[in-house]
């Protein structure tokens, strides 16, 4: 199956694609700047170079003001290509996991690939499953296994005690990705790239903004024109997953779990925006198989973030809002591009509302506790006062405005970090998907820490 993947120079973008590359898919990537491109994927671009644009000859638009740009051809081993410091696709990659995913669960698209990382060798490009990381024949388990070998080994030696599991037989192959140069709102790139792919994966959002109009630009607006080229294809889509938000349907009710069928509740501008995009797909369920993921907070290697967790911790240091007793779910940024595969490969009813969550309470200290074992420390935890939080939103916001850039800490967010519980089911994942975390959040974290001591990034 040929798939197109929205946001695939992002956090959870560059997961989903790696999880359809080793499922043994073919993969048409929508990028803004395809020089930051993840390295673990670079294996997979064709050999020699990236091809950028669709094949009409409409290649580059949208990036250059010429129409009929020539396409911009990029070495995959090119050691001069870094990542861009910002750009409207992946602002939302600041804020942190626990302030972006609290404040707005399920964010999805951060760009993390720091310049210095070098494309890996296919030795290195083993399964980040902890202790699930065996071979198998299941696609839908190798496709899970798209992180470094290094940190996969790392945590199969501490669990299991073995010698980890040789993933190189599902090593890259050239020529599986392409990546298009564009964005949400280059409606010809989006409808002559959707056209040569049999489903779609819509990932790239924006999560911290500077007023509701900017979130609706992206999170609404950019999810009706990719569901346009959906519709405007020749033949019918397979099937249209949207990777939305748990900030679309709201926090707990009375501390119960939320589930799919629940009537949505968003309580931030961000949640509205999520919500929005989730409506204009079930507009179409009827003609378009849709699915539309609604996962918590997302951790994992690639986070731009995480990493700043792990030095807090190291240093034995971190704080919380509050009491630091706000409960909340988390997932695996592999567990829900695997969730992902499942909706394109598993046979269940369009307008299908799921939430992929590892359903393990957490609190705010709970969380930061959990990071300070898998990193091997204690850590000092320090309650902010909600008032300082406040402070900080109206400042970063104020300043957002002056400079015209993304605030830190979007003002909006704090109706988010109000609720006292963000807290969903999974249920109907497992019984429509057969889906549930591959590995528990101990050694996932463990996964990630690896990954980003290995980069030399904590």
């Amino acid at each position: 199956m040929k798939v197109f993947v929205t946001g695939v120079t992002g956090f959870l973008g560059s997961h989903v694609a790696e999880t359809l590359l080793r499922a043994g898919h073919e993969v048409v990537a929508l990028a803004r700047h395809p020089a930051t491109i993840d390295a673990d994927l670079r294996g997979w671009l064709p050999p020699g170079r990236e091809e950028i644009g669709p094949r009409s000859g409409l290649e580059g638009r949208g990036s250059d003001p010429s129409p009929l740009a020539p396409a911009r051809v990029v070495s995959r081993r090119d050691p001069s290509i870094e990542p861009v410091t910002e750009s409207p696709d992946d602002r939302e990659a600041k804020g942190g996991p626990i302030l972006r995913g609290v404040l707005s669960p399920g964010a999805t698209d951060h760009a993390m690939r720091p310049a210095s990382v070098a494309p890996e060798s296919a030795s290195c490009r083993a399964a980040a499953a902890g202790p699930s990381a065996v071979p198998t024949s299941d696609p839908s388990a190798a496709g899970a296994a798209g992180l470094s070998g290094v940190a996969s080994d790392t945590v199969h030696r501490k669990v299991s005690g073995e010698e980890p599991a040789a993933f190189d037989s599902v090593v890259p192959i050239p020529g599986r990705l392409r990546v298009v140069q564009g964005s949400l709102s280059d409606d010809t790139v989006l409808r002559e790239a959707i056209a040569e792919a049999d489903a779609a994966v819509h990932v790239a959002g924006m999560i911290q903004a500077r007023s509701e109009a900017e979130y609706m630009r992206t999170n609404r607006d950019g999810t009706e024109s990719v569901l346009r080229a959906a519709e405007s294809r020749a033949g019918p889509l397979h099937r249209f997953v949207l990777i939305s938000s748990q900030a679309a349907g709201g926090p707990s009710r009375d501390g119960r779990p939320v589930r799919g069928e629940d009537p949505p509740r968003p309580v931030s501008s961000y949640g509205r925006s999520k919500l929005a995009g989730e409506r204009g797909a079930l507009a179409r369920a009827s003609d378009i198989p849709v699915t539309i993921l609604r996962p918590p907070v997302i951790f994992g290697a690639r986070d731009r973030m995480l990493p700043g967790l792990f030095r807090a911790v190291a240093r034995g240091t971190s704080v919380v809002w509050g009491a630091g007793s706000n409960a909340f779910n988390v997932v695996h940024a592999p567990d829900v591009a695997r969730a992902a595969l499942l909706a394109l490969k598993t046979d269940h009813p369009t307008g299908s509302i799921l939430y992929t969550a590892d359903e393990r309470a957490f609190t705010w200290r709970s969380f930061i506790e959990t990071l300070a074992r898998a990193a091997g420390v204690k850590v000092r935890i320090l309650r902010v006062p909600p008032l300082v939080f406040g402070t900080v939103a109206l400042a970063s916001t104020a300043i957002s405005f002056l400079t015209r850039g993304t605030p830190f800490l979007a003002l909006d967010k704090l109706s988010e970090l109000r609720e006292p519980a963000w807290l969903c089911s999974s249920k109907e994942a497992r019984e429509r998907l057969d889906w549930a975390p591959a590995t528990s959040v101990e050694d996932a974290l463990a996964v990630a820490r690896a990954w980003y001591q290995q980069r030399g990034l904590i």
